[in-house]
């Protein structure tokens, strides 16, 4: 079962804003908009490859391959966290902003995506 498999991308406060706006075919956006659709799609392309390798087990196991519905309903999907430990540590005051400077790209620590 996936739904104890867990994906954590690191350093999502780190972009640079030109070349994230040329990779996602997008200029009308500001910093953190970049920052929350490239999460967004990279969250879904990690759903996507694991919603086919479990459409090809159950192919191998000789099973209907099964409906994006069914994968969903059977919880069987994985936890995917684009995470910011920079900012959540700034965020926090774990870290000083007047010594290491404010967020990078986070406003909130809800962006972070660290609980």
């Amino acid at each position: 079962h996936l739904q104890g498999v867990t994906f954590v991308a690191t350093q999502t406060d780190e972009l640079t804003l030109s070349e994230l706006k040329k990779n996602l075919g997008r200029q009308d956006m500001g910093a953190q908009e970049a920052g929350r659709l490239r999460n967004s799609k990279t969250k879904w392309l990690l759903f996507q490859q694991c919603f086919k390798g479990w459409q090809n087990m159950r192919a191998l196991a000789e099973e209907s391959t099964g409906s994006l519905e069914e994968f969903l309903s059977r919880g069987d999907h994985p936890s995917i966290f684009c995470t910011s430990s920079h900012d959540y540590q700034k965020l926090t005051h774990l870290l000083s902003q007047s010594e290491d400077g404010p967020p990078k790209l986070w406003e909130s620590l809800e962006d972070t995506e660290i609980p």
